[in-house]
C-alpha cells in the first residue's frame, strides 16, 4: 500500500495523522515497511508492535515485542529489556516466556529479588519451560554473591520445586548456599542496611512510568507529532531518616577485611541513586 497516493503528503506525514486518527490497520503497511527496512532499530519494531496490538493482532504485536527484547538483550540493554518485558507480560499474559528474560534482566542489573521473583513466576506459568533453560538460570545464580538470608532460601526452595533429578547441580546449589550464609559471619552490624543495595532492591528503587519504550496511547491532542513519547524511568527515594543513615554508611571508610567490604560499583551506584534529587 502506498501511503503517498491521492494525496500530496509524505508517506510518513500520512501514516502519522493515521495514527492520530486511530487508524490502525492502515498505517501497518508503512511502519511494517520501516521495520524491515532497519531490522536493528529497536525503536521502530517495538513501535510497530504497538501499533499492531492496536489493530488487534496480539500475537503479531507479541512477535515483535520479542524480537525487540531479544535484541536489546543481546546488547546488555537490560532497563529496555525490562521496559518490553513489563508491557509483554501486561498485554500478551499468555506469552509466558517473557518472565525468564525478565529474571534475566534483573539478574544483569543486580536486582536479585526481582530476578528471583520473575523466575519463580516462570517455573509455575511457563509450560513449555524446559529442565535445560531452568538449570541455566541455577547455574548463573551459583555465580553470584546474594546475601539475604530469605532470598537464599527462596532459590533453594524453587530449585526443589524444580524436581530436577541432577545430584550434581543439587551439591552445586546446597554449597552455594552454605557458602553465602557463612560469608554473613563476617558482616558487621552496620553494614546490615546495605543488604538492600546488592540483593533486595525490589524493582530497583526504580518504577516505570508506563509500560514499554514507546507508547502509543489514546486520547493525545493531535497537535504536532509528539503523540509518541519515550517512557521515563522516575526514581523512588527512601524515606529521609533510612536516606540519611545509609548515606552514612557508604560515606564511612571501608572496613580492610575483604568480606566486609562493598563493591566500588554498587557503592557507587547507591549514592547517586540515594542523594539524587526529589522524584517528580
Amino acid at each position: 500500500m502506498n501511503l503517498s497516493l491521492k494525496s500530496g503528503k509524505k508517506p510518513d506525514s500520512k501514516s502519522r495523522l493515521l495514527l492520530r486518527s486511530g487508524k490502525w490497520k492502515a498505517a501497518l503497511p508503512f511502519y511494517e515497511e520501516q521495520a524491515r527496512a532497519d531490522e536493528q532499530d529497536y525503536s521502530k519494531l517495538n513501535l510497530l508492535g504497538d501499533i499492531q496490538f492496536r489493530a488487534g493482532d496480539s500475537t503479531a504485536a507479541a512477535s515483535s515485542w520479542l524480537r525487540v527484547m531479544d535484541g536489546f538483550a543481546q546488547e546488555s540493554l537490560h532497563e529496555n529489556v525490562l521496559g518490553v518485558g513489563r508491557k509483554i507480560a501486561k498485554r500478551c499474559p499468555e506469552e509466558t516466556s517473557v518472565h525468564l528474560a525478565l529474571s534475566d534482566a534483573y539478574l544483569g542489573l543486580e536486582y536479585y529479588a526481582d530476578a528471583i521473583s520473575s523466575f519463580r513466576s516462570y517455573v509455575k506459568l511457563c509450560k513449555q519451560a524446559t529442565s535445560a533453560e531452568k538449570k541455566n538460570w541455577f547455574r548463573r545464580v551459583l555465580t553470584i554473591d546474594i546475601s539475604h538470608p530469605h532470598l537464599l532460601e527462596e532459590v533453594q526452595q524453587i530449585y526443589e520445586e524444580c524436581a530436577f533429578e541432577d545430584i550434581e547441580l543439587e551439591r552445586e546449589v546446597k554449597a552455594w548456599v552454605k557458602r553465602m550464609f557463612e560469608a554473613q559471619e563476617y558482616k558487621p552490624e552496620s553494614e546490615e542496611i546495605l543488604v538492600a543495595e546488592e540483593n533486595n532492591f525490589e524493582s530497583p528503587m526504580l518504577a516505570v512510568e508506563t509500560d514499554g519504550l514507546m507508547t502509543i496511547d489514546t486520547g493525545w491532542s493531535g497537535q504536532g507529532a509528539d503523540f509518541i513519547r519515550q517512557d521515563a524511568i522516575r526514581t523512588i527515594l527512601p524515606s529521609p531518616p533510612m536516606r540519611r543513615k545509609t548515606l552514612q554508611v557508604l560515606m564511612s571508610p571501608q572496613p580492610t577485611h575483604p568480606k566486609k567490604r562493598i563493591s566500588p560499583k554498587a557503592r557507587a551506584r547507591t549514592i547517586s541513586i540515594w542523594a539524587s534529587s526529589t522524584p517528580r
